[in-house]
């Protein structure tokens, strides 16, 4: 950032943008991406997706303006966004239920290690082969992706599910039209008129902006805290990552053998809310990590501190996030992308906005204030988790009736 800032001669506000602009593209663009896969298959967006990935890269490589990085940043957050959504999807169509927690657990490796790892590659590559190299590298990786896709990756959407709706004919018009809209790229959002998507979306939003709050002004903490060198500063978010790693596999086992217990004791068809049972060690980690990290930092206590307690708050957050993924997805099975697609809308615009303001409210009220305030926050999604997981089921099927 800092040699993009140089090179085009532009404040950190207006650099700031680069990164709020990916965000909000990251908000919006999932729900046509996941309308699109639930009605017409996973591959051919895969596809789509990685030729305007590596072709946008290749764009912000040759950038000679911010206002054309910011455009191609735009298109490249297009392209990525599509995996994240339609990925689930993916493990919908695979996985039976009783183990799509681990799946599910693995899966959310991606979005939430890069966030902490990106920094340290990509600070070694700008260090050597300049912030163009940076960009040069993912248009490789997408190059590759589309390969892979295009060779390995078969269709796994049922075929009866691609089908668009049938012909019908319409006695007034005199002609066959079709039996339901071709296709709506926001079908998704009607998902958010059930109250247990809205509270449980609600709640990651406010986890999600505090990871990134965390992982966007650890630069700024270790540098100005800990006056540590670059390489140094790319080393430390070793921690959070490690924990998001181990997290990703005990949270997406724990979210198994919930199910797999509760199908002994139930039946074969237990409620969806037996998931949520599996965040709320992530829940505890998280709240505890967080407010650790401010107030650690604030104080300048010893580094091992502060990353054991980035650790447990990387491990919570894998925890929350298979669990609540599987909730949503184990009550929408039919719609699986679409339901991740809102769930990546509120929680990107949440992301985007937080990036925006960070830095200055971090200024403004220091590490321990920003980071217990977000702690506060979470505890009001804390309230949706306990309401979901004694009254969840009622509440589905109140909705059902009516």
């Amino acid at each position: 950032m800092t040699q993009i800032k140089q090179d085009f001669n532009v404040s950190a506000e207006k650099l700031d943008m680069t990164i709020s602009a990916f965000l909000f593209t990251l908000a919006f663009v999932p729900l046509i991406w996941g309308a699109l896969s639930d009605s017409y298959g996973r591959k051919f967006i895969y596809i789509i997706s990685s030729i305007l990935f590596a072709g946008a890269s290749a764009g912000c490589a040759l950038s000679n303006s911010l206002n054309l990085l910011i455009g191609m940043r735009v298109i490249q957050s297009i392209g990525s966004s599509a995996p994240m959504v339609v990925g689930i999807g993916t493990i919908t169509d695979v996985y039976p239920r009783e183990s799509r927690g681990l799946a599910m657990g693995i899966f959310f490796l991606g979005p939430l290690l890069g966030p902490v790892v990106g920094p340290a590659l990509g600070g070694a590559i700008a260090e050597y082969i300049g912030w163009r190299g940076i960009f040069w590298v993912l248009t490789g990786l997408g190059a590759l992706l589309f390969v892979l896709v295009t060779v390995c990756l078969p269709e796994t959407l049922a075929k009866e599910r691609r089908q668009p709706p049938p012909f019908r004919y319409h006695p007034r018009r005199k002609k066959f039209v079709r039996d339901g809209p071709f296709f709506n790229p926001f079908a998704g959002l009607a998902l958010f008129k059930y109250p247990p998507v809205i509270m449980v979306i609600l709640y990651v939003c406010a986890v999600f902006s505090s990871y990134y709050s965390v992982a966007s002004s650890q630069s700024a903490a270790m540098t100005v805290v800990y006056e540590l060198k670059p390489y140094q500063i790319g080393l430390s978010y070793l921690p959070l990552g490690c924990g998001t790693v181990i997290g990703s596999f005990l949270g997406g086992k724990l979210s198994d053998y919930l199910l797999t217990r509760a199908v002994r004791i139930m039946g074969d068809s237990p409620p969806a809310e037996v998931r949520l049972q599996g965040t709320w060690p992530g829940v505890f980690m998280v709240l505890g990590g967080l407010v650790a990290t401010g107030w650690l930092e604030e104080a300048g206590s010893p580094l091992y501190t502060v990353f054991i307690a980035q650790f447990f708050l990387g491990m919570g957050m894998t925890f929350v996030f298979s669990g609540t993924s599987t909730y949503l997805i184990d009550m929408f099975p039919r719609n699986s992308a679409s339901a991740m697609a809102c769930n990546n809308f509120l929680r990107f615009f949440a992301a985007a906005l937080t990036t925006m303001f960070n830095s200055a409210m971090l200024i403004e009220w220091g590490f321990g204030k920003v980071f217990t305030g977000f702690a506060i926050v979470q505890c009001i999604g804390v309230v949706f988790l306990v309401i979901l997981t004694f009254y969840g089921e009622r509440m589905r099927e109140s909705i059902r009736r009516h």
